[in-house]
Parts: structure tokens; C-alpha cells; sequence
């Protein structure tokens, strides 16, 4: 299974959630030369800190080595956490490979420009994802192929993926019948504790009238 996720949607907080289940497989290192000495292991959030970095020289196999990184990485049990890169989706598309897109609402615009100040990222980096924004979503909203999860403002990739029994996301109308049945069930609950309130009440006038 593969989740294709918009930065800042928390994808490294999520796999380190589920070690087991989750990778979050980053793609730094496929896309850029960087320092040997440097270069995080597979799975390590610090691998996306020079995200935007001008300095850095991409790869001339990029992103065809990440996409058969992917497919090997697809022989394992775990779901795989990629960026929503346009280069890569166009190839996993081609080949057939199905994923599932997760990004933000239009107007979540400054909570992720807030995300992203808050967890360090450059100038940089926020003129491309914060700059480019509209870009972002317009390519996202417009793929036909990938199953869609489109994120409130406050939600982070926990809240609409779960694990615990299997890795299964939630889509927007399978959140709003959870949420409608949990709202049911409150006031269901709710009627039901002044119900049994009313009927202590009425227990209670009774005995008083006997005595």
C-alpha cells in the first residue's frame, strides 16, 4: 500500500507510530547527491531537513531510481509513505501501481505555513510548498487515478490512517458516517441516562407514597 502524502501532513510521525507496519520512505536520497557521511538511513525524518536546499545537485536517475525503489519495497508488508511528488505519481500511474493521495484543504494555507516554521524548514522551502500552494493542490485535486483523503486543516495523517488492525485510511465520507454515528450515539447515551434518571425519580415517589 502506498500513501502519497503532502508535506507537512506528518508522515515521519505516523511511520514512527507504527514501526512496524510504516515506512516512511523518504526521498532524499534518491533525489540528490548528498554527503555519505550524512546521508540518513531509510525511514529517518532527518533525512528530509535540506528539503528545498538551492545547494543541492539532483540526481541524474531521479525519479526512476525512487519508483524502483518503491516496487522492491513493495515486495515487504509495509505501507509506504511517499511524498506527493507530480514526477513520481505520473510514473507509479503508469505502471499501474495504485496509491492514495492525502493533502490538505484549500484553506489550510497558513496552518501548514505555521507547521512548517514551527519544525524548522527554510525560506526556501516555504516559497516552494507555501508559494506554490495553489499549484500543489490544483495537480492533487485534478488526479483521476489515486484514491483521495482531503485533510481539515487540523487533522494530521494519524487521524484519518489507522494501524491497529491493519493499515486502513478513512475517506471524508467514511469519517463523516463515523462521525455521524458517534453524534447518534451521544444523544442516544444521553436519552437514555435522563430516561433511566426520570424513571429512579419516579421509583423513588412511589415508595415515598407507600410509606
Amino acid at each position: 500500500m502506498i500513501i502519497a502524502a503532502h508535506a507537512g501532513t506528518g508522515k515521519s510521525t505516523l511511520a514512527a507510530m507504527y514501526p512496524d507496519r510504516m515506512v516512511d520512505f523518504v526521498a532524499m536520497p534518491y533525489k540528490y547527491y548528498l554527503d555519505e557521511l550524512e546521508e540518513p538511513a531509510q525511514g529517518d525524518a532527518e533525512a528530509g531537513k535540506n528539503k528545498a536546499n538551492p545547494n543541492l545537485n539532483m540526481r541524474i536517475e531521479w525519479p526512476y531510481n525512487y519508483v524502483e525503489a518503491i516496487k522492491e519495497a513493495l515486495a515487504g508488508e509495509k505501507t509506504l509513505l511517499i511524498p506527493a511528488a507530480f514526477d513520481v505519481l505520473r510514473l507509479l500511474r503508469k505502471d499501474n501501481i495504485p496509491y492514495t493521495l492525502c493533502y490538505p484543504q484549500r484553506d489550510a494555507k497558513e496552518v501548514y505555513r505555521k507547521r512548517y516554521l514551527d519544525r524548522g524548514n527554510t525560506e526556501d522551502f516555504l516559497e516552494i510548498f507555501i508559494g506554490g500552494w495553489e499549484r500543489f493542490l490544483d495537480y492533487l485535486e485534478q488526479d483521476t487515478y489515486g484514491q483521495h483523503i482531503v485533510m481539515q486543516p487540523h487533522e494530521f495523517l494519524s487521524d484519518v490512517i489507522t494501524c491497529d488492525k491493519g493499515c486502513a485510511v478513512y475517506t471524508m465520507d467514511e469519517r463523516l458516517k463515523e462521525l455521524k454515528q458517534k453524534t447518534l450515539n451521544s444523544i442516544k447515551n444521553g436519552f437514555c441516562i435522563e430516561i433511566n434518571k426520570l424513571t429512579e425519580l419516579w421509583k423513588n415517589f412511589i415508595i415515598a407514597r407507600k410509606i
